[in-house]
């Protein structure tokens, strides 16, 4: 599992930047990251795949004009819902505080990329959410990076 672009500063992640910004040596810094991406890939992935099965059926079998349908008038309470439902196990890692940081930093990079509806803006949350928060920069998503450069 790759955590990233910007994993340091991703709001989903805030352990991977304490870890990385401590003031311990340098090899601890990354024996401390190389223990808490094993611990984290142990409770929010299946064995061995990248996603869980749960999350890759929820992104193959949502219609996408259903879900920006169903975006344009859900509730923030249910589309915390649609986001455990996405991916349960990381969901239940997520603080409020975290939770809000996403909300924000998607708000803020969807308006830099001239999307500014509310459903364009919930499902940028999302994107954020199952790719990390810097998605439309990391190059691990090329089909991201070109769409958001055009």
């Amino acid at each position: 599992m790759d955590l990233g672009a910007g994993f340091v500063s991703d709001p989903q992640l805030e352990w991977a930047g304490e870890a990385v910004l401590s003031d311990e040596t340098s090899t601890f810094r990354m024996e401390r990251l190389s223990r808490e991406i094993e611990e984290y890939k142990a409770q929010v992935l299946d064995e061995e795949t990248s996603f869980p099965e749960s999350t890759y059926r929820f992104v193959i079998d949502t219609d996408f004009d259903e879900l920006m349908a169903q975006l344009k008038a859900i509730s923030r309470e249910d589309f915390l819902l649609l986001l455990e439902k996405a991916w349960s196990s990381k969901y239940k890692l997520l603080s409020e505080t975290s939770l809000d940081s996403l909300f924000d930093n998607a708000k803020t990079t969807a308006a830099s990329h001239s999307v500014n509806s509310k459903e364009g803006t919930l499902y940028f949350i999302l994107l954020m959410f199952l790719c990390g928060h810097e998605f439309d920069k990391d190059r691990q998503y090329d089909w991201s990076v070109a769409f958001w450069s055009e």
